[in-house]
C-alpha cells in the first residue's frame, strides 16, 4: 500500500500519514459498510465474507481514494459493485433482491454520504474531542456522557457552578472551531 501512496503531490501528507488516515477511515467505516452490505443481501451468512472482499478491494485501490471526498460514499460504491458481482455468481442458487431494489437501496445509502454525511462530521467531532486535553475530555464525558449536573461537577472540581459552565462553554467553542477548521480544510482541498 505504501508504494501506491508515494505518488502524492507536494501539498499532500507523507505516505505513512496517508496510510494511517486511510486505515483509520477504513476501520471507522466497518459498521456502516457491514450494515450497507447486509441491507443488500438476503443471505446473512455471506455478509462478513463479502465485507472482507470489499475491505481487500479498498486496500488494493487505496491510491484512488481522494481525501477531500467522502470515504463512505467511495467505499459504498466499491461494496455495491462487489454485491452485484456476488449476485451474478449466485443468482441460480439463491433467492436474491431484484437489481432495481438494490439500486434503490444503494442510492438512498449513497445520498447520506455524498455531500459529507452526518457520520463524517461525527468522525471529525471525535477527532477534535481526542485532541482536547485530558481534563477537558473528562469534563465533557462527565457532563454529556454520564449526565452529571453542573452542581455535581462543581463539587467534584471544587469550584463554582458558574466556573464549570464557563469552562464547558470554552470547550464547546474550541470543538466548534476545530470542526470548522477541519471541514474548511477538506473543502479547500477540493
Amino acid at each position: 500500500m505504501s508504494e501506491l501512496l508515494k505518488e502524492s503531490g507536494p501539498d499532500e501528507a507523507c505516505p505513512s500519514h496517508r496510510e494511517e488516515q486511510f486505515l483509520s477511515l477504513l476501520l471507522r467505516s466497518q459498521p456502516n459498510l457491514r450494515a450497507y452490505i447486509a441491507s443488500l443481501l438476503l443471505d446473512r451468512s455471506s455478509v462478513d465474507d463479502l465485507l472482507q472482499e470489499v475491505n481487500l478491494t479498498l486496500l488494493r485501490k487505496a491510491e484512488t481514494y481522494r481525501p477531500q471526498s467522502s470515504f463512505m460514499a467511495w467505499a459504498a460504491r466499491v461494496a455495491q459493485l462487489k454485491v452485484k458481482e456476488y449476485q451474478r455468481k449466485h443468482s441460480r442458487h439463491q433467492r436474491l433482491f431484484s437489481p432495481k431494489l438494490i439500486e434503490l437501496i444503494s442510492n438512498r445509502f449513497l445520498e447520506r454520504y455524498e455531500k459529507g454525511g452526518r457520520d463524517e462530521r461525527l468522525w471529525t467531532l471525535h477527532d477534535c474531542l481526542a485532541a482536547l486535553p485530558g481534563r477537558s475530555r473528562k469534563l465533557i464525558a462527565d457532563r454529556y456522557v454520564h449526565n452529571a449536573s453542573l452542581e455535581q461537577l462543581a463539587v467534584a472540581m471544587k469550584t463554582s457552578k458558574n466556573a464549570v459552565s464557563a469552562h464547558l462553554y470554552r470547550i464547546r467553542l474550541s470543538l466548534l472551531d476545530c470542526i470548522d477548521r477541519k471541514t474548511s480544510a477538506a473543502r479547500h482541498a477540493t
